[in-house]
């Protein structure tokens, strides 16, 4: 054997040796920095991180529990992963994991509780995957902590009384801060048994964005944001979260901002959840706005016919304020707009937006095929001290499955003793006749049978799948386009797919402003005039128009509609388009043409 032949097989062998590094914790306390190179970890007892000491864990450990152990930490603690090497911490053997009455089958949690306020580094878990914990009293994921960063981390095959618990700081202690923030971004929660999956309760602001929340089942609310009492003025941020094939079975929502704090709910997706009493979305916070969001094939039902009347109904939207008994100005107020709101279900009423003892301005919102048992399919108010504004809506196919009234019955069900109604310039499908005498604005809506739009769903009910509808105006949607009021207050200037507000003369009705389509009108002949390239594109593309007419204006879509403002610069008839600054993917440039004709092409940009 040559001397290369030596060095490479010592190296081999020093590398299998390097691979099948494991390290053993049988230690009450811990400290220092966890590496790949001794990984992975065994734990065979609880561990702390002490006071005034700090464990760090690197990309690439495995955390292996040997019992249902757990992790405290009272000095600082991170665990930061890679995309490429996550940090794992998981069960050495998951027997028993699914019977609840033993403790076997799992590890115990992280309970995060750090004193340190001088620490410039906050608490943070990222890159990393939680599986296999069990706890039957307590949640598994618990911070106490002033500041807490939880970001690109996956949570599943976990079965605990809660799953993620963070209790911000609060109380007179020296360690109070007055800004503790939490900040939950790119998560996945899935497949997942729990009393409540995620439960926030904090004193200043929490940021959830970007996480996916699906195939869990609890016992309670798949997330809730709670108060230590109805006057907290905390910031509750959550947006461009998908929640879906969720499953709840007490007095329980999806989604529940609950008493206290102001409630920014924005440009998220819910559907396909089943819940009990409440809707998928609930708020009962002190004002808030639910906006740009997706909310559809969503069922609600009564637990064992039990029913309250002040805060069981609704699907899709729950609305609930404490202005029960005398009312609170500037309280339980809420915007509720461009929303798609489709193809939810309540066994009771409102199973599109059901609001009761609170004052709402619903504009802009397309809210269609929703069914209920009872009245009112698409909105129901309820309250004497409640407020109902309804301006610039598509209320359309929504029915009563059991109504004796009019057809007006199946969008509506307001109380005759409620403090205001006003339903005006809307495209609503049937006439109210039997409306109570304080509902105002009735003659200042559109009453129509006919609606086109894109793709919607073919008929009213939950089994009828909206994922793959599109409910955007076509250029025949003629009782929609610049048909509603721009004095409709708190309608935004967004639409649901993010476009500006306001297209033409003024402003549509419905969610989805009209902005062409695209994709049929790529298919004209103008469109076979107009040249592109290079293509597929990467960072600019240009356009040679050879149609003779003058472009009065160009536009950037991609596949879902939505506009995006790139840098245009133009020489003789060739126009080009700078797009360092969006995302690879398929797109369509299109032009208005001075006599007011459209063409467009698409393209690919990497």
């Amino acid at each position: 054997m040559n001397l290369k032949h030596l060095l490479l097989g010592l190296s081999t062998i020093c590398s299998a040796d390097y691979a099948m590094a494991a390290t053993n914790i049988n230690t009450p306390t811990v400290s220092g920095v966890w590496t790949a190179q001794n990984s992975p970890y065994y734990i065979y007892n609880d561990i702390t991180v002490p006071l005034n000491s700090s464990l760090q864990i690197k990309p690439g450990v495995q955390v292996i529990f040997m019992g249902n152990y757990q992790i405290t930490a009272e000095g600082r603690f991170t665990a930061i992963g890679s995309p490429e090497q996550k940090i794992t911490f998981k069960s050495n053997d998951t027997t028993g994991w699914n019977n609840y009455t033993v403790a076997d089958g799992g590890w115990k949690g992280i309970y995060i509780m750090e004193q340190d306020i001088s620490s410039v580094n906050d608490p943070t878990l990222e890159h990393c995957i939680f599986r296999d914990m069990k706890s039957l009293q307590n949640s598994c994921i618990v911070s106490i902590s002033q500041n807490m960063n939880i970001n690109n981390c996956d949570f599943f095959h976990n079965y605990t009384e809660g799953l993620i618990l963070s209790l911000l700081r609060f109380g007179n202690a020296p360690y109070y801060r007055s800004t503790s923030k939490l900040k939950f971004t790119h998560n996945n929660i899935y497949n997942n048994y729990a009393g409540r999956i995620m439960h926030t309760l904090y004193m200043d602001s929490v940021t959830v964005s970007y996480n996916k929340f699906y195939n869990n089942q609890s016992k309670y609310d798949t997330y809730a944001k709670s108060s230590l009492h109805d006057t907290s003025t905390h910031v509750f941020l959550f947006d461009h979260n998908e929640m879906y094939n969720n499953s709840v079975q007490e007095n329980a929502a999806i989604l529940d901002c609950g008493q206290g704090g102001y409630a920014f709910i924005r440009n998220n997706k819910f559907y396909q959840n089943n819940t009990t009493l409440r809707g998928a979305v609930s708020v009962r916070s002190i004002t808030g706005l639910v906006d740009g969001n997706y909310i559809a094939n969503n069922n609600r039902t009564q637990k064992g016919g039990f029913f309250c009347g002040i805060n069981d109904g609704g699907s899709g939207l729950h609305l609930l304020g404490q202005t029960i008994i005398s009312d609170k100005p500037n309280w339980n107020m809420y915007t509720v707009s461009n929303n798609v709101i489709v193809n939810n279900h309540s066994d009771i009423n409102g199973a599109g937006i059901w609001a009761n003892h609170c004052k709402v301005n619903i504009v802009n919102n397309t809210i269609m095929n929703n069914t209920s048992e009872d009245n009112g399919a698409a909105i129901h108010g309820w309250g004497s001290y409640c407020k109902v504004n309804v301006q610039n809506n598509i209320i359309y196919g929504n029915k009563s499955i059991t109504s004796y009234y009019d057809t007006g019955y199946y969008a509506f069900n307001f109380s005759p003793v409620m403090a205001g109604v006003n339903v005006s310039n809307n495209l609503i499908q049937y006439t109210y006749s039997n409306a109570p005498a304080n509902i105002q604005g009735l003659a200042q809506n559109t009453y129509d049978h006919n609606l086109s739009l894109l793709s919607p769903t073919t008929d009213a009910g939950s089994i009828y799948s909206a994922l793959s509808a599109d409910f955007s105006p076509v250029a025949s949607s003629l009782n929609i386009i610049n048909r509603g009021t721009n004095s409709a207050p708190d309608h935004g200037d967004k639409d649901y797919l993010g476009n500006p507000r306001i297209s033409g003369n003024s402003i549509d009705i419905g969610a989805i402003e009209f902005s062409g389509n695209p994709s049929r009108i790529a298919n004209n002949a103008l469109s076979s005039q107009i040249k592109l390239y290079p293509v597929p594109a990467r960072q600019l593309i240009n356009l040679e128009n050879n149609t003779g007419k003058t472009i009065k204006l160009a536009q950037l879509f991609n596949m879902n509609g939505q506009q995006f403002e790139v840098p245009v610069s133009a020489n003789g008839k060739v126009m080009r388009f700078d797009l360092s600054h969006i995302a690879r993917g398929t797109y369509y440039i299109m032009l208005t043409l001075s006599d007011g004709q459209q063409a467009a092409q698409a393209f690919t940009a990497l």
